[in-house]
């Protein structure tokens, strides 16, 4: 215990793994022994002394192709998602400044907003509810405008699918405060549009996200 490998014996050690793979049993057997393992508190000082003011060489151009590849595919559920949100929020990430950034950019770059957008364009198809317009840059709008209606944010009733085009021409017509359910009456039942009614996107039991979500508790 506490003996250290010279120099020469790390050496010889190191070249006689190199290029040797290890077996998935064997793999899997580190896995299980380092399974709930922690670092204390001194040993985690030690590492971060270690560390500072090292410089990560590039990754090289076979690295990214893997990682990439690792990536590429992988579909996390709703619940994982929201975990992981929930332990970088705040103070809890690195990039914290101490609350600087906007109450609506928080909200506008939550896994819960996301969530909402995600289930309002599959709802609808991924299509232009103005235009029906399907395949082209698309909008979640709010039809009660988000900064005035703040109980509505998250109510899938008060969501619906735009193309860019048809987004911006709305709030060209009636700005971007205190929109309102007539404003985008008037606005879908204009020469450009094509037969969409209110009643085929009342879905009844659909309501709010949380209603969709009801299982998961950690949104907050």
């Amino acid at each position: 215990m506490g003996k250290k490998h010279s120099e020469e014996t790390k050496i010889k050690i190191g070249n006689a793994f190199r290029g040797k793979k290890l077996s998935k049993e064997h793999v899997r057997k580190i896995q299980e022994s380092r399974k709930g393992y922690r670092h204390s508190e001194k040993t985690k000082k030690k590492i971060s002394k270690t560390l500072t003011g090292r410089i990560r060489p590039p990754l090289s151009k076979q690295w990214k192709e893997k990682i990439s590849k690792g990536g590429r595919g992988l579909k996390r559920s709703k619940e994982t998602r929201i975990k992981i949100s929930n332990a970088k929020k705040g103070n809890k990430t690195n990039f914290w400044k101490g609350g600087i950034c906007p109450i609506n950019l928080k909200i506008k770059s939550s896994v819960r907003y996301k969530l909402w957008r995600e289930i309002i364009f599959e709802r609808d198809n991924w299509t232009c509810q103005i235009c029906n317009k399907r395949g082209f840059l698309i909008h979640a709008h709010h039809i009660n405008n988000f900064s005035d209606y703040p109980n509505l944010r998250f109510d899938l009733n008060n969501g619906i699918t735009l193309c860019t085009n048809c987004h911006r021409k709305f709030h060209k017509y009636y700005g971007k405060r205190n929109n309102t359910k007539e404003q985008f009456n008037k606005f879908k039942n204009q020469k450009y549009t094509k037969g969409w009614t209110e009643n085929d996107k009342e879905i009844p039991g659909w309501g709010n996200i949380d209603n969709i979500l009801i299982n998961l508790k950690e949104i907050k």
